[in-house]
């Protein structure tokens, strides 16, 4: 019966816990059953094929009761496990982090078995566990480094039997990493790091937080693919999960959007013609005032969407209206304005992706909460620009939904795309 996810709700060590199902979620796994550690969950342990516990600090009794329970059998996966629960578990913690820590993938290995065997960031501590007293049996997964290409002796995940189970144990918080990777670094919102000058961009997250040495790597994924060939291998019975794409030969897919920036009526029907051409749609983010609108009429985008075409928003906070104001303190009006005009002009359907004139952003994810609230679902404002051209900026191929420091999960997803 699927996957058991434990969180310990009110732990600070569990803030990103709930946020391990979206990274599933995320690779396509579909039966996730998140639970509180509790009674009622611990005495269900045996219901599941795999548990998956995220960071916590549970008592010596729930230790024992998981550790009993893999023992009779079950499978777990521990992602950065207390010291009580690593060492009940035969794992021999030094009392030491790598911080900031790498972790790479070693081969030889079903866990790691088509991912990159480069380091990847993860931009947190992991715990060192001696690797001289390993659990017996043991298979190291990944090892952790502490710069890019300083190898230590320490494994960042391992796999191993105990008593009649299964342990898989990561020592670091994987769906935080993969947070950190995707959205930057959040000291830096509000902070114009890039050089690119004004406005502030989602981009100026990613100064000095993103190796340059790894930005060919979509880190992010790698860690969750890591998560999900865990699950592959020590899970009871095959786990339902959705592929990538609409079918298993497809092995990419294109995001066709493009911004308005006061188009002309023939750069408009060029555009679409040339990618009907190739069988294909596209989005485009209309320019929406106070100062200049765009040309596309109600009645051409109704003659598009007809087309299969679909509209978004290309919020503007250098209007003139707007001119020397921070955008921080202009960006919610500027966008619940345009989504109330959009909808009221160009009705017809709700506006699920947008992106802003010239990348403007708000806060670290202050602007997708702003969208979950008129109802955009996507949003494509990170670029691979400056010296990221065409490369993994945020770590991810994948459209991801966003998570706020204190772990709340925002219903809206985040995708990279080229200029």
């Amino acid at each position: 019966m699927g996957m058991l996810i434990l969180t310990q709700p009110g732990n600070r060590a569990n803030t990103y816990g709930p946020y391990t199902a979206a990274v599933l979620k995320a690779e396509g796994f579909a039966d996730l059953d998140v639970r509180p550690i509790g009674p009622e969950s611990l005495g269900r342990l045996n219901d599941y094929d795999v548990v998956l516990l995220t960071p916590s600090l549970p008592r010596r009794a729930v230790v024992e009761c998981i550790v009993d329970f893999v023992r009779a059998g079950g499978r777990l996966i521990a992602l950065r496990p207390s010291r009580l629960l690593a060492v009940e578990l035969g794992l021999a913690p030094t009392d030491t982090a790598a911080f900031p820590a790498y972790v790479r993938p070693l081969p030889g290995n079903a866990i790691s078995a088509g991912v990159p065997h480069e380091s990847i960031q993860t931009h947190l501590p992991a715990d060192n566990y001696e690797p001289l007293e390993m659990p017996e049996g043991a298979r190291e997964i990944a090892r952790i480094y502490v710069e890019a290409d300083i190898e230590t002796s320490y494994p960042a995940a391992l796999h191993f039997p105990l008593g009649k189970g299964q342990v898989v144990a990561f020592g670091y918080d994987l769906a935080q990493a993969v947070a950190v990777i995707r959205q930057g670094n959040p000291s830096h919102q509000g902070w114009r790091t890039i050089g690119f000058g004004n406005p502030y961009r989602p981009n100026d997250m990613y100064s000095g937080h993103l190796d340059p040495r790894r930005m060919h790597l979509p880190q992010a994924d790698m860690h969750a693919m890591l998560l999900g060939n865990a699950i592959n291998a020590i899970a009871k019975h095959p786990q339902p999960r959705l592929w990538y794409y609409d079918s298993p030969e497809t092995k990419s897919m294109v995001v066709l959007d493009s911004d308005d920036d006061y188009s002309s009526l023939e750069a408009f029907e060029a555009l679409m013609d040339s990618v009907e051409a190739h069988n294909g749609h596209i989005t485009i983010y209309l320019m929406l005032g106070p100062s200049r609108y765009t040309i596309a009429t109600p009645e051409r985008v109704e003659g598009w969407r007809a087309r299969g075409h679909s509209f978004g928003i290309h919020h503007n906070a250098f209007d003139p209206k707007y001119v020397n104001e921070e955008q921080d303190a202009v960006m919610e009006e500027i966008v619940r304005r345009d989504t109330d005009y959009f909808r009221e002009h160009y009705g017809g359907e709700t506006v699920i992706a947008n992106r802003n004139h010239c990348l403007g952003w708000k806060g670290y994810v202050d602007l997708p909460r702003i969208y979950e609230d008129v109802g955009v679902v996507l949003d494509t404002n990170l670029l691979s620009i400056h010296r990221e051209w065409l490369q993994y900026t945020n770590g991810s191929g994948h459209p991801g939904k966003f998570v706020d420091t204190d772990g709340e999960i925002i219903e809206v997803f985040q995708q990279l795309t080229p200029p």
